[in-house]
């Protein structure tokens, strides 16, 4: 039973009207869902300059639970390297995170950089929205290509990169390569051993 008389004027009656109102609704809910991007891409810009996990805190426990917070969550251990911890109600470094907060590069691929630190790609950010984001969108072998992708940004037109790099990580891409020629993948054959020694 209603608690008032008036209770029963809270159900819009007027089907057109309904239609308005949800249209509304809708036009609103795509401007909220930017204005959480913005403060979410915010956050990642302020994380990329000073690697604070928290600074991902206020959009989160600023929003209510039916607003997909689990999928923004998500979103920033895909895309930051930062990970829900629910037992303190706070953002963390994902120690296992493998991906890159990607940067600016210039018109030959080098990285941009101001105070001797990376520009964060904010356009990037930008574009790849949190409500787009599906959890475990990828396959295993997409995010081989992904990382071998970011690995191969970073080290174009940066040589002091390569020189950091073991043999070793060279022999992980070939055994990959040997293990899809096995498979009958049709993979590019590989020209080195399986293992090889580390460069100091």
């Amino acid at each position: 039973m209603p608690t008032s008389i008036k209770d029963q004027d809270y159900a819009i009656r007027d089907f057109d009207k309904l239609l308005k109102a949800c249209k509304a609704v809708g036009v609103k809910a795509k401007t909220l869902q930017e204005e959480i991007h913005r403060c979410v891409t915010s956050s990642g810009w302020h994380y990329s300059e000073h690697r604070n996990a928290t600074v991902f805190n206020p959009i989160v426990n600023a929003l209510p639970d039916g607003v997909r917070v689990e999928r923004i969550k998500d979103y920033c251990n895909f895309h930051y390297g930062v990970v829900w911890n629910e037992a303190d109600s706070t953002f963390k470094k994902d120690k296992d995170w493998t991906g890159e907060i990607f940067a600016m590069t210039d018109e030959k691929g080098k990285v941009i950089l101001a105070d001797g630190k990376p520009i964060m790609d904010i356009g990037f950010y930008r574009e790849n929205k949190w409500f787009d984001h599906k959890v475990e969108r990828l396959s295993p072998d997409m995010l081989i290509k992904k990382a071998i992708e970011a690995l191969t940004r970073k080290m174009q037109g940066n040589p002091e990169i390569v020189k950091t790099q073991r043999v070793g990580a060279m022999g992980a891409a070939y055994d990959l390569v040997n293990t899809m020629n096995d498979m009958g993948l049709t993979a590019t054959p590989a020209t080195q051993p399986k293992k090889s020694k580390k460069v100091a």
